[in-house]
């Protein structure tokens, strides 16, 4: 027997169960299966439901044996269902049962779920009553006997969570339910949760305990009160509403996924998804007859396993009841975190315009959509597969294969790769040449890289600034990511063990002039100029130019690392005396709060950009005659807040503050000091120039600053100051220290006052 579902979010098509990434949830894909079969049963209606507090029959299920195969497709689709009757039994009391096994696959072919030996028939309601076990009660003694341990060594507390707690979890906010512990996941794009509003089929954990259970692996009790007219009710055939058996597998599948993350004592992977096991089968004893409107579902699961690696992963038992009777069992369900990527949900959103002004505070979703995209210029391609738009975003929130092509399909699994930054800090918008073999990794490889320019009127990066230009940061960001779009390219990093991140190390720079407002297209062209390996590290140089409408703005040298991620785990930084420690913790009582000196300038005068723009908090900070030139030393600081934007945008799965944003810090502290010193005096409508152009600056970065920690110090020596041709200038050297770490160093760093109306 075959036939097809269509499940599409318009009606008149059926209602459909989606997971957080709106995708089918495989319990729905075994649900509108049996609801499919329910007609040949045949179950006769009650004579009298007004009269009785039960029905007379119902329909009782039981799935020997449930495989989730694969991914799962979201609306609209096509389910095509084959169905193959082992047996068609009379029982003793006239009804029949039904015995089936089941094939679910999409309308590509692709197979997404097996159920074999499931059973089904009608039956009386006393008798269902002895064909289920009792609801479990409270954890007994012999739980503490088989080696649960103390309150001390439990990774969370016993505890309940409340409406709103379990609320925040559905909607993205894992530390606003498990408290701080999960604070870093504020860094993070899409966090692992539930669906949310009529999907949500749990409301309270009443009880959670991380040791308990008869094997000591953790137990959480969570509860749901069904109410009339909310989506898991249907229609039975006494024509009394209830639960179905959609609903109430669901529900265990949500449990279940709360239950592994209240287990786990570090953030979820970001962006990956909640899924049944796909090598492990789920046996299901049901009933649907007594879940009812007023009535309490309450879910008990009992942790038989947990493991973390290659995916964390949850085993239980688990009994549903509801006032105390069982109506769901489940054995041996196994639940896991799976890998998935953002953009395969957020790419059929419509595609946003570019450069708004909220873009640096918009939810990642709002610009991640590509629906109607069409690409204005040509994109060069690898055998066919096209670098544009799509591909590019891909590399920042998609698939690995998505962003270079098939012959990366290897590495679409739990690895971490390098990644590009993602809107609000990309700054790509095609790959308009490439040379060398992909995955050649020699000298000689080059990428040409446009970007289109958004309104300048419009863009966030403008109008947060100072003055209405483009900053520093933004142009090194243009002309550092074609280089790490072909260090991913030019290496085969399907090749590469484990996990791979990229870092920039350290380069110079100079600026021949700004951005034009006028400008439309930023061009840049990076050459990979040479390739050592130093064990499971390689290390990579580039030549870079830019170009917008054809001027050129800037030129580079740079170099790029592979490293895995244990080599952060063992940086020390830039070394520093003791004299150089004492010198940054020296006390002083020049205190600016940066936050107010922030925004549009009144007229005739400077000002700092805003945030979140504004890299500086205070200065803490300033000796007049200090440093080696005797022009003055300061130190300013910026608490690290693990939700700022910037960790969102880079990178997905590897959060960590651009290094170019530690450099617009140390800028805007020399404008700061350039302010605050009047080297402005007398000059009519002056701006700031991004960086002194014409003049190289170097950098160098050896730590970085993630979600975990907690203050940057910015320290700079003046080192000179004067006026040129084109107007008052200053030049410093800085360092970055995060926690009492010195991670970067900036040597002659250059910053320009001009006249307004200067071209």
């Amino acid at each position: 027997m075959k036939f097809s579902v269509t499940v599409d979010p318009q009606p008149p098509a059926p209602r459909a169960a989606l997971d957080a990434t709106g995708r089918l949830t495989s319990a729905e894909l075994l649900s509108l299966a049996l609801e499919a079969m329910t007609p040949l049963l045949d179950c006769p209606a009650p004579e009298n439901t007004e009269q009785r507090d039960e029905p007379p029959t119902t329909l009782w299920w039981r799935a020997g044996a449930v495989l989730c195969r694969g991914e799962h497709p979201g609306p609209p689709t096509t389910l095509d269902y084959d169905i193959t009757l082992r047996e068609d039994e009379p029982h003793p009391d006239g009804t029949c049962l039904l015995r089936f096994d089941l094939q679910c696959h999409s309308s590509t072919g692709r197979h997404l779920l097996t159920a074999r030996d499931v059973q089904a028939r009608c039956a009386s309601g006393p008798e269902l009553a002895s064909t289920l076990p009792a609801a479990r009660g409270t954890d007994s003694a012999a739980d503490v006997v088989r080696g649960r341990p103390t309150d001390g060594e439990r990774p969370v507390p016993c505890r309940a969570f409340t409406a709103a707690e379990v609320r925040a979890f559905a909607e993205g906010r894992p530390w606003d339910c498990f408290g701080p512990r999960l604070r870093t996941a504020r860094a993070q794009v899409r966090p692992p949760s539930l669906p949310r509003h009529d999907e949500l089929y749990l409301r309270t954990v009443t009880h959670f305990d991380p040791a308990g259970g008869r094997h000591a692996a953790g137990r959480l009790r969570a509860a749901y009160p069904l109410r009339a007219g909310r989506a898991p009710l249907s229609e039975g055939g006494n024509s009394t509403p209830h639960a179905t058996l959609g609903f109430l597998v669901e529900g265990v599948s949500q449990a279940m996924a709360f239950c592994l993350a209240a287990l786990s004592p570090d953030p979820l992977r970001d962006g990956w998804r909640f899924d049944w096991a796909h090598d492990h089968a789920w046996r299901l004893d049901a009933t649907d007859w007594l879940p009812t409107p007023g009535q309490s579902v309450e879910y008990d699961i009992e942790v038989t396993a947990l493991s973390a690696n290659p995916v964390p992963r949850l085993t239980a038992d688990v009994v549903c009841t509801a006032d105390g009777r069982t109506v769901l069992r489940v054995e041996s369900a196994a639940l896991c975190l799976t890998p998935d990527y953002p953009l395969t949900q957020w790419r059929q959103l419509a595609r946003p315009p570019a450069g708004q002004r909220d873009e640096v505070t918009a939810d990642p979703a709002a610009l991640a959509g590509l629906a109607g995209h069409v690409e204005p210029r040509p994109a060069a391609d690898t055998d066919g597969f096209r670098y544009d738009y799509p591909a590019v975003l891909a590399t920042a929130w998609g698939r690995p294969s998505d962003a270079y092509g098939p012959a990366y399909a290897d590495v679409d699994d739990t690895r971490r790769l390098p990644r590009l930054p993602s809107p609000p800090f990309l700054f790509i918008s095609r790959i308009a040449a490439v040379e060398g073999p992909q995955g050649g990794m020699r000298a000689g490889s080059a990428v040409t890289a446009e970007y289109d320019l958004p309104d300048p009127d419009a863009v966030w990066y403008r109008t947060l600034n100072s003055t209405p230009s483009m900053p520093f940061s933004v142009l090194l960001e243009a002309a550092l990511q074609p280089c790490g779009w072909l260090a991913a390219y030019a290496c085969d990093l399907p090749a590469m063990p484990g996990d791979v991140l990229l870092r920039n190390l350290d380069g110079t720079i100079t600026v021949a002039e700004e951005v034009s407002r006028d400008a439309r297209l930023l061009r840049t062209e990076a050459e990979l100029t040479s390739v050592s390996r130093t064990g499971d590290m390689v290390i990579q140089t580039f030549d870079v130019r830019c170009t917008a409408d054809g001027r050129h703005i800037a030129s580079l040298q740079t170099v790029f690392g592979y490293f895995p991620p244990i080599a952060f785990t063992r940086q020390n930084g830039l070394p520093a005396s003791t004299e150089e420690r004492a010198a940054l913790a020296a006390p002083c009582d020049h205190h600016v709060d940066l936050t107010e000196r922030a925004g549009p300038p009144r007229a005739g005068t400077l000002g700092l950009p805003r945030p979140p723009l504004l890299m500086l908090d205070r200065v803490t900070g300033y000796w007049p005659g200090a440093g080696k030139a005797g022009l003055g030393r300061l130190r300013a600081e910026k608490r690290v807040d693990p939700g700022e934007w910037f960790f969102r945008a880079h990178f997905f799965q590897d959060p960590v503050q651009p290094g170019s944003l530690g450099l617009e810090a140390i800028i805007q502290l020399l404008q700061f000091w350039m302010i605050d010193n009047e080297l402005t005096a007398g000059l009519p409508h002056p701006r700031f120039e991004p960086v002194r152009t014409g003049h190289a600056m170097t950098w160098k970065y050896r730590g970085q600053v993630v979600p975990d920690d907690a203050l940057i110090t910015v320290e700079m020596d003046i080192t000179r100051a004067g006026v040129d041709e084109k107007g008052p200038f200053a030049t410093a050297d800085a360092w970055l220290w995060v926690d009492g770490r010195r991670i970067y160093q900036a040597r002659d760093v250059g910053v320009r006052v001009l006249h307004a109306m200067h071209s």
